[in-house]
């Protein structure tokens, strides 16, 4: 169990919408960065996964240290030695054991429930998907309240007991 931002990440992949989703999420403060790409996820690739990471990296309010993922293809060997170049240690999770990421499982159905019930990326240009990500992001990290925290924004939580965990502190 993960006692301050960044200590541990949950990242995992979905397929949605004829696409698949990305996405990242701390376990402590329940932060989360999302973007989905117009690839069939039998066509994912690392080098997808990289561009995802680079994105929520510059996106992260704090520091990262250890991220758990599943086996997938997509979180092999070039996913590695990024995380390496940035310091980051990494675990996978048991093979078939989805409830090992649970925090990111719940935040794939809370998308179905409150994005994807809006919004279908499929039938939009990869512009505004991305920003209409943004501003799911963006909702979910500092207005959407979280039982799991408190029910207070994953920011609010962060800014409140953990500033030295803030990449500009």
């Amino acid at each position: 169990m993960a006692t301050f931002p960044g200590e541990l990440l949950e990242m995992d992949t979905s397929e949605k919408d004829g696409g698949t989703q990305w996405t990242i999420i701390d376990t402590y403060s329940r932060w989360k960065y999302s973007q989905w790409y117009p690839i069939p996820y039998a066509e994912i690739t690392m080098r997808q996964t990289i561009v995802f990471l680079e994105e929520a990296y510059s996106a992260c309010p704090f520091r990262w240290f250890k991220i758990q993922m599943d086996n997938g293809k997509e979180f092999q060997s070039s996913v590695q030695v990024w995380l390496k170049t940035k310091n980051l240690t990494y675990q996978y999770a048991w093979t078939n054991t989805p409830e090992q990421n649970g925090c990111v499982e719940r935040s794939f159905k809370t998308d179905m429930d409150e994005f994807y019930i809006k919004f279908s990326p499929s039938r939009h240009s990869l512009g505004e998907v991305k920003r209409q990500f943004a501003i799911w992001n963006n909702f979910y990290n500092t207005q959407r309240l979280h039982s799991a925290i408190g029910w207070q924004p994953p920011i609010e939580l962060i800014k409140k007991e953990h500033l030295k965990c803030l990449k500009n502190t």
